[in-house]
């Protein structure tokens, strides 16, 4: 569970969500912060990944326009970790999963 408050104390909360929510986010931060979304994603422990789910991808779905906003900096496996959460939400987002 450390792993978990970590990456919510350290990384989402601080970091990433402001960057997210700002009206002129800094693209070159949000570019590192998800190639280090990215690593993680690809790491072989379930428990690894399933924090990023739960503490960063998830955390997209908390306010309307953040999985959009995100989208753009967002590489491969996230994009498609992101794809599988809102299919399991049922959501549909224009120019992401409903065209």
């Amino acid at each position: 569970m450390r792993l978990y408050r970590l990456l919510a104390e350290c990384f989402t909360t601080p970091v990433l969500m402001p960057e997210l929510e700002s009206d002129s986010p800094d693209g070159e931060l949000l570019g590192r912060c998800w190639d280090f979304v990215e690593t993680i994603v690809a790491h072989p422990s379930e428990h690894v990944s399933g924090a990023v789910y739960f503490e960063v991808l998830d955390q997209l779905l908390l306010d309307r326009g953040l999985v959009e906003a995100a989208w753009p900096y967002m590489k491969e496996r996230t994009r498609a970790s992101t794809l599988l959460m809102l299919d399991d939400a049922d959501l549909r987002l224009p120019g992401i999963n409903w065209r």
